[in-house]
């Protein structure tokens, strides 16, 4: 009798071992399941596992591939963003503009004339005066751009901080070079500047040269940095308006030279157009000066 129930004993045990052994390996099997749908555990056949030093090939190929897709639109240190404009619907004469702008905002140099912005409410580049635009809207652009017509490159260059830096070429629909100027962060580099000392940190006067010629914008600025004079000069003569400023920055005076498109102009006397007050109110104003003489002489034959 007692060797009957040690059997039993036995059997019942065994039984007992095997269906806890099956009810472990069931749990196991599931948590190893829901650790590989929470990605806790994707490497689950170690036959097939690669070696240590391939993983690290692997994994320094990842990384240098992270850095090179970083590092494409990183330029001169800053972060970018690729944008684009496009107009047209004609595939061979829809113009492109494809260009990087600041992923933080950067004010650029205050000192150059030339500046440029991304507005992307409007998705359009602007230059000049901002003031009307609102400002969150506005991203200096930054890193290569490029223009075309088509498929034809039209106009190429770089810039930094919003301004013209390195290399621009204009080409036409041949690809023929049209004009080529080199900047350094929006100034012609043939120019020649002169500085209030000796560190060349407070630039006095810029003075542009392209081929031994006057040609660009001229600058001459006050020791702090405030232009107070600025005008273009075109193959050596003077032409459009040129500016004067107050040390406040407020305008002084606005003098009209011959135009930029006819700067061979014969007989033409420079005369001024607008004089301010340092206030900015306007003192003299010549369309309304000549408005009068006209008055006046009109009275007089009467």
């Amino acid at each position: 009798m007692f060797r009957k129930i040690l059997f039993i004993g036995s059997l019942f045990f065994i039984f007992d071992s095997c269906v806890s052994r099956k009810k472990t390996s069931l749990r196991e099997l599931m948590e190893k399941f829901q650790s590989e749908i929470n990605g806790d555990n994707k490497a689950v056949d170690t036959t097939t596992k690669p070696s240590l030093a391939l993983t690290k090939k692997a994994d320094a190929k990842k990384e240098e591939a992270r850095k090179k897709k970083i590092g494409a639109k990183t330029f001169y240190g800053y972060k970018t963003a690729r944008k684009f404009t496009r107009k047209g619907r004609d595939p061979r004469k829809r113009e492109y503009e494809i260009f990087f702008v600041l992923k933080k905002y950067i004010e650029p140099d205050p000192m150059v004339k030339d500046r440029f912005w991304y507005y992307s409410r409007k998705k359009i580049i602007i230059t000049g005066d901002i003031s009307k635009y609102d400002k969150k809207y506005l991203k200096p652009l930054h890193g290569p751009y490029s223009h075309r017509i088509g498929k034809d490159v039209i106009d190429e260059g770089i810039y930094y901080i919003g301004t013209k830096h390195g290399r621009w070429v204009k080409y036409d629909r041949n690809f023929i070079l049209l004009d080529k100027k080199r900047y350094y962060k929006g100034y012609a580099t043939d120019a020649e500047i002169t500085y209030y000392d000796e560190e060349k940190k407070k630039p006095k006067e810029i003075t542009p040269f392209q081929l031994g010629k006057l040609e660009g914008e001229y600058v001459f600025l006050a020791e702090d940095g405030t232009i107070l004079v600025s005008g273009l000069y075109k193959d050596g003569i003077k032409v459009g308006v040129w500016t004067e400023f107050y040390p406040n920055k407020k305008k002084k005076r606005e003098t009209q030279y011959v135009k930029e498109k006819d700067p061979y102009q014969k007989n033409f006397e420079p005369f001024i157009i607008k004089e301010y007050s340092e206030t900015g109110k306007i003192i003299y104003d010549y369309r309304k000066d000549k408005k009068k003489e006209a008055e006046k002489d009109s009275t007089a034959i009467k």
